[in-house]
This record gives structure tokens, sequence and C-alpha cells, in this order.
């Protein structure tokens, strides 16, 4: 059973972090650049370590240019 998460992104931040909004709801900040996808990269593997998972188990679906994306957990 898969689980839609929406993150709000923060790219080139100072900190790595990942804040719990609500249920399905995350805010990421990440020291990648969003260049290339490797912001998205790093934000999906925090997410999958955040939630213990192994970062192939998350995926993201929606947002790859945005600052507003949607992951599903596999």
């Amino acid at each position: 059973m898969s689980r839609i998460l929406t993150v709000r992104a923060h790219p080139r931040s100072h900190v790595e972090k990942v804040e719990v909004r609500g249920p399905d709801e995350f805010e990421v900040w990440t020291r990648a650049l969003p260049d290339k996808g490797a912001a998205n990269t790093a934000i999906a593997r925090q997410l999958a370590k955040h939630l213990g998972l192994p970062p192939s188990s998350v995926v993201l679906k929606r947002g790859g240019a945005s600052r507003m994306k949607q992951f599903e957990v596999l």
C-alpha cells in the first residue's frame, strides 16, 4: 500500500533537517543545490531516513522543479 507525502523543499540550506507539519506533510531542508535533481534526490533520502525506510522506497511523483513536491512511499 503506497502513501503520498506532501513536502515543502528548502534547497541550498545551511542545515539538513526534516520537520513534520501534518500526518502526510513535511518540510525538508537540504544543503543540496536544485541542479539536475540533486536536491530532489537528497530530499528523498532524508525522508526515507526519517521514516526508517530504504531510500528506494521514496519516489518523487510531482513537483520536480517546484518547492512543493509530492513523494510516493512504496
